[in-house]
């Protein structure tokens, strides 16, 4: 009978290390060293390695099958009941690692399942809308683990029942890994982002612990919708002695990373940059400012940077996608609307035709009063990236000069988030000298980049990123106003820091109106310094408070700035 002991406690452990086998190959490129050093022995430094590993291995346990094993050993449970109960939190425990995991990369945030539901719903919109074979080919493979991991549960299961006695270290094994999955449940089970590299997690505890965090998050929301955003409007207008044209450019995936890692080609790139908008006349000046996610998300970033809100959660970004009462609290390019201002939403995002997006929602969302669309820039040529889209040097110069055709004579406002510094980054690789014959089905003056490693891929994306913005802003005159800022740090980034910061441009031909920045943090240059940041909600005051300092009128009362946004 000890052979059959070994023969279960190996296929115990082989199951329970199954269950974070995805996440290994997931997390692959951060695999190190995660031990404390222990510089001697030290028991509290021993214990704390056994408990948690700040890794990604394999070597763990799901605690919910240590307990339910043992519970099986001390009652007589029926088998196919056991066989059913130890298969629900097998395969419970490998869908709700790898939900953790996957959100925690893609966002550097602990999971919130009333904010991922909307997420993952939109996940499955875009997926069945554009990508329907390997949607299909999903589910099959899913059908697949599920039947899997039943015979492997059933087969368990028969062996254990065969047992006659149990022997060391089966009850070893069983006994300490339940012992430190009890002790992790009472020590960490809310803590912030320790969950992912338990030992011995119990992924049931811990879907209790999130559902009671996103009950929170709801009764956070209810405060919010109590918030009189109509009170908080100063002023319904700007009375300006000049309109320039306003342009509020996001950056994708343009993280402080970017600067922090620079090395000696990539900083002269962008002193190359800096020289020639200064060539043409353009003063540039820069900050830091802290995006309210990390590492995708969007939309919540540019939501906030818009209206002047922080707006983390995707729960909070559909309460106000379907609340007209905030409206009453103008967005920015709302307001600059009433101001004599006409108001673009620039969207260049190509493909997923059967996705229906609701672009008069968006828009009013926005505050803007038109929108190009991809079909609008009437784009014939090869497509990058996400959507897929227009290389976004064709985007942004088209689309800038519909808005000039439409409205020749007055004042234009608008906003617009590039597509192709998106992961993964296999973005055009050169920046042409005539824009219009990108949209040529055979112009061939261009390619991908392609390089393998993601981070050089990452890095040359956002150069051209940043030579096609500044190529664009030199061919325009001085009655043009140019912001440029991150979404939020790029996807999967190796470094894995709680790092929200990204980098904000302020371009202008005008001194007057670069100098009133400086009372913010920022300096000359286009390399930002730390010490003064920003964050995102409050960018909407400050460029409102600036623009009226440097172009309005004495006669209305000044537009408060609000350094953590309206409502935090």
């Amino acid at each position: 009978m000890t052979q059959y002991n070994w023969i279960v406690l190996v296929l115990f452990i082989a199951i329970s290390f199954l269950n974070f086998l995805p996440i290994y190959f997931l997390n692959k490129s951060k695999i190190g060293s995660s031990i404390d050093r222990l510089e001697g022995f030290k028991i509290k430094k021993f214990f704390k390695n056994i408990i948690r590993r700040f890794n990604y291995d394999v070597f763990r346990f799901n605690g919910d099958l240590s307990f339910v094993v043992i519970f099986f050993l001390l009652f007589n449970i029926n088998q196919a009941f056991a066989t059913w109960l130890f298969f629900i939190l097998f395969y419970f425990g490998f869908v709700y690692i790898f939900y953790y995991h996957i959100i925690k990369k893609t966002y550097n945030s602990e999971p919130l399942l009333i904010n991922d539901i909307i997420f993952l719903k939109t996940g499955v919109t875009i997926a069945i809308g554009g990508f329907i074979c390997q949607s299909i080919l999903f589910l099959v493979g899913m059908g697949f683990i599920i039947i899997i991991f039943y015979y492997c549960s059933a087969f368990f299961i028969q062996k254990l029942f065969a047992l006659q006695y149990y022997s060391f270290p089966l009850k070893f094994t069983l006994i300490s890994s339940s012992l430190i999955s009890l002790f992790s449940i009472f020590k960490y089970s809310n803590h912030p982002t320790i969950f992912g590299f338990l030992t011995c997690p119990s992924p049931t505890v811990h879907f209790f612990t999130n559902l009671f965090n996103s009950f929170k998050a709801l009764k956070t929301t209810k405060e919010f919708n109590k918030l009189d955003f109509e009170a908080l409007q100063e002023v319904e207008f700007i009375k300006m002695k000049e309109q320039p044209n306003f342009h509020f450019l996001v950056a994708e995936s343009y993280g402080r990373i970017f600067f922090k890692n620079i090395n000696k080609r990539l900083k002269q790139k962008c002193i190359e940059f800096e020289e020639e908008l200064k060539a043409e006349g353009w003063k540039i000046i820069s900050n830091f400012s802290q995006a309210p996610i990390s590492g995708g998300a969007s939309w919540l970033s540019y939501a906030s940077l818009l209206k002047g809100i922080k707006i983390e959660s995707h729960n909070k970004y559909h309460t106000l996608l379907k609340d007209t009462r905030h409206l009453n609290y103008y967005p920015f390019l709302k307001l600059l609307g009433k101001s004599g201002y006409k108001t673009f939403f620039l969207s260049a995002l190509g493909g997923y035709k059967k996705v229906k997006i609701n672009w008069k929602q968006l828009l009013r969302f926005v505050g803007a009063d038109y929108l190009i669309k991809h079909k609008d820039l009437d784009y014939k040529g090869k497509e990058f990236g996400l959507g897929p889209s227009p290389p976004d040097q064709f985007s942004i110069n088209k689309g800038f000069e519909l808005m000039k055709n439409r409205h020749p004579n007055e004042p234009i406002a608008y906003f617009y988030i590039t597509q192709n510094s998106h992961a993964l980054w296999y973005s055009p690789n050169k920046v042409v000298d005539d824009w219009k014959v990108l949209s040529n089905k055979n112009f061939n003056g261009y390619g991908y980049i392609d390089d393998k490693e993601l981070s050089v891929r990452y890095e040359k994306s956002i150069i051209y990123q940043l030579k096609t913005l500044v190529n664009f802003i030199i061919k325009q005159n001085e009655h043009n106003l140019f912001m440029i800022i991150g979404d939020h740090q790029p996807y999967n980034d190796k470094e894995n820091e709680k790092d929200y910061l990204t980098p904000i441009h302020i371009i202008s031909k005008d001194q007057n109106y670069i100098n009133s920045f400086k009372d913010f943090g920022f300096t000359k240059g286009i390399f930002p310094q730390m010490g003064n940041e920003l964050c995102h909600q409050a960018v909407q005051s400050m460029l409102l408070l600036n623009l009226q300092k440097r172009y309005g009128t004495d006669k209305q009362p000044k537009i408060k700035y609000y350094k953590n946004g309206v409502w935090l």
